[in-house]
């Protein structure tokens, strides 16, 4: 599972964890064209819309927030995904050099 930290124009802060591989989605012509990613977090869960058209500011869509979302200033994406390239430490390496 991949996490996303989202800060928002009022200030705030969440890491949140997408819960669905995101997809496209037509909404118009009430919300927009875009990407969409489910994300769950602090007990709620989240729906980041990406629209297609770049004129368009990303938002972030949830219970509490107005019908309308927050709109994100900033998206970090934690890349869970990490592999073992070795079973040998710093150390042994060095000391195998000298």
């Amino acid at each position: 599972m991949t996490g996303l930290t989202v800060t928002t124009v009022d200030g705030k802060t969440r890491t949140l964890t997408v819960t669905v591989e995101p997809h496209i989605e037509d909404r118009r012509p009430y919300r927009c064209q875009g990407l969409l990613v489910d994300l769950e977090g602090y007990s709620t869960e989240y729906t980041l819309e990406c629209p297609s058209d770049p004129d368009q500011a990303v938002r972030l869509l949830f219970p509490s927030a107005l019908s309308y979302g927050v709109f994100v200033r900033v998206l970090e994406c934690e890349a869970r995904d990490m592999a073992i390239i070795s079973d040998t430490s710093v150390e042994d390496l060095f000391a195998a050099v000298r």
